[in-house]
């Protein structure tokens, strides 16, 4: 009962009295059994295969640890020895010294029903590749509006202008700096129109153009000196 404990506890899986275990090992199983007396313990490994010829078998058995015997019966290599009062690890590296000594010699070929396997390659997808960048848009810049030079015009005097009447209005400018008349008093100048500055033509009558000054102003300027858009 006691070496069931030891051997469950060095992993292993005795069933039976006296007791055995299988050990796997490289996918082949191997046989192994205890047989207790005297405080003794005796460690059997079976592997079946190949007979080994006697040279091979006495060659083991003198490489053996302690009383390792090594012999060969009906095809199946058996690798005996006895241990006295063994603890655990005795038991556990004795166990498989034992069993990877019968297998080697016994030379065991897998069948073709339990041959592995072959390992299959992953297929890797290469990564896809990225999309190009796209290609910025520039846009072209609006042409430039050509630049209309105003032709001279000679300043006159201005009458006494008439009260403004309802018509379409327009955009003008001046070339030189040009007085805009009161509509309630003709000699007085609301304002001065000057070159470089658009005005809103909001009446003519005659020589004369009602227009409105930037500042709110609203009077008349003579016609003569009126560029219109």
């Amino acid at each position: 009962m006691a070496l069931n404990d030891d051997l469950q506890a060095c992993g292993l899986a005795p069933t039976g009295e006296p007791p055995s275990v299988t050990v796997d090992l490289a996918g082949f199983a191997v046989g192994i059994s205890y047989v207790t007396a005297e405080g003794r313990v005796t460690v059997e490994a079976r592997a079946a295969g190949e007979s080994p010829d006697g040279d091979a078998l006495a060659a083991a058995t003198l490489a053996g640890t302690g009383d390792t015997r090594v012999d060969a019966r009906d095809g199946v290599v058996v690798a005996r020895r006895t241990l006295v009062s063994p603890g655990r690890t005795a038991l556990y590296d004795t166990t498989f010294e034992l069993a990877k000594t019968a297998l080697s010699l016994a030379r065991p070929t897998l069948s073709p029903a339990s041959e592995p396997a072959p390992t299959v390659e992953p297929v890797v997808e290469p990564a896809p590749a990225p999309a190009p960048a796209p290609e910025p848009v520039v846009e072209a810049a609006p042409a430039p509006e050509p630049v209309v030079e105003p032709e001279p015009v000679a300043a006159t005097t201005a009458p006494t202008p008439a009260v403004a009447a309802a018509g379409s209005s327009f955009w003008f400018f001046v070339d030189q700096p040009q007085p805009l008349y009161s509509p309630q008093n003709p000699s007085d100048v609301l304002a001065m129109l000057q070159p470089g500055t658009w005005y809103e033509a909001r009446d003519t009558q005659g020589d004369w153009v009602y227009a409105r000054h930037p500042s709110g102003a609203e009077g008349w300027v003579a016609a003569a000196v009126v560029v219109r858009q």
